[in-house]
């Protein structure tokens, strides 16, 4: 979501768009007719799953766990 479009993805790939200022209840696919705003939601997209990428780190491992008291 970025301002007042809302992107739906399936697969990786655009669904959906809206303008939740003129279509607060999401029943208006704008995607066809906004395809350029499709497109540069996808690339924060992408940017984001990339910096998630590079900034995540693996999950704590514990051999032997004890619970606290």
């Amino acid at each position: 979501r970025a301002g007042h479009w809302k992107l739906h993805l399936s697969d990786q790939m655009p669904k959906a768009l809206y303008n939740l200022t003129s279509d607060i209840g999401e029943q208006h696919n704008v995607l066809d007719e906004y395809s350029q705003v499709a497109a540069g939601l996808m690339q924060e997209v992408v940017a984001f799953e990339a910096e998630l990428a590079a900034n995540s780190r693996p999950a704590g491992w514990v051999d032997n766990p004890v619970p606290l008291r």
